[in-house]
């Protein structure tokens, strides 16, 4: 038995099933492999593995054109709009969102200790109260902090 994932493990048996906006492409189905992956299911029963969606417009209209790529970036599928997609794969849709976009929001910073790197912040979010580490980087702030 081998540790890591195949694309030609199964999906979860009750992958989702939903439509989507670009022409001819049918239906489709969503469901997490067993190693987490987000696996996409065409409507000619292929399976892309590791698919990510995206958002076209996070804040404006995060209900519609929703993008679904492959590993490599390309697109497979758009959804145009949310609310067409059966139940099940919206929410596997919208779960899968909610993990890749989450960015809580800063609402007060009580202590920042710029005397060491990397420096220490106590804050408040919208999330609740945390202390994290942020390193700095010659070039400023690195994308090293951790929530």
């Amino acid at each position: 038995m081998t540790d890591q994932p195949t694309d030609s493990q199964p999906a979860a048996p009750n992958a989702a099933v939903g439509s989507v906006a670009v022409p001819g492409a049918g239906k489709f189905g969503l469901a997490h492999d067993a190693w987490g992956r987000l696996v996409m299911i065409d409507a000619h029963g292929e399976r892309h593995v590791d698919v990510e969606p995206a958002r076209a417009f996070p804040i404006s209209d995060p209900e519609h054109w929703i993008s679904i790529c492959d590993a490599e970036g390309r697109e497979l599928a758009c959804v145009e709009d949310l609310a067409d997609l059966a139940p099940s794969v919206r929410q596997v849709l919208v779960d899968d969102l909610a993990r890749r976009e989450f960015v809580p929001v800063i609402e007060r910073v009580y202590h920042v200790s710029t005397d060491n790197d990397p420096s220490e912040w106590d804050v408040q979010t919208d999330r609740g109260r945390t202390r994290s580490t942020a390193k700095t980087t010659s070039a400023g702030w690195g994308r090293t902090a951790r929530w």
